[in-house]
């Protein structure tokens, strides 16, 4: 499929690819291959015009679907451990509580969002009002 780019001195494409020519014909036309459209229109400044042939960096990330399956994992795996921090941290809260040394004062916790009013009813007992 042929796409429009602008190019700088050295050949690198430098903005977003059009499908049509400008009006004042300022845009080189590159052939892009099928296999290369989707990388093209993601990272298309990554791309150089040598001798009228378009060559692809060597550094581009996979986007197939294994390899997108597999970042999608790993930031699971993240979000678990950071949802296992953040009950850690509500059950230290709780067990200061329990213990009458918890400090600043659990009201604080609530204010700034580190438990929220079911959980403040949860450890206390009580309904969570505001001053």
């Amino acid at each position: 499929m042929i796409y429009y780019v602008t190019l700088d001195t050295d050949g690198w494409i430098t903005n977003t690819p059009a499908t049509e020519q400008a009006a004042d014909n300022s845009l080189t036309a590159v052939d892009i291959p099928v296999t290369s459209i989707q990388y093209f229109l993601r990272y298309p400044t990554k791309y150089r015009v040598v001798n009228g042939e378009l060559k692809a960096p060597a550094n581009l990330p996979n986007l197939d679907i294994d390899s997108l399956k597999s970042i999608v994992d790993q930031q699971a795996t993240q979000l678990s451990t950071a949802m296992d921090t953040i009950n850690k941290q509500n059950d230290l809260i709780k067990l200061f509580y329990g213990w009458n040394v918890l400090s600043p004062s659990i009201e604080w916790y609530v204010q700034y969002k580190f438990i929220n009013s079911n959980q403040y009813k949860e450890i206390t007992g009580k309904d969570y009002t505001t001053n």
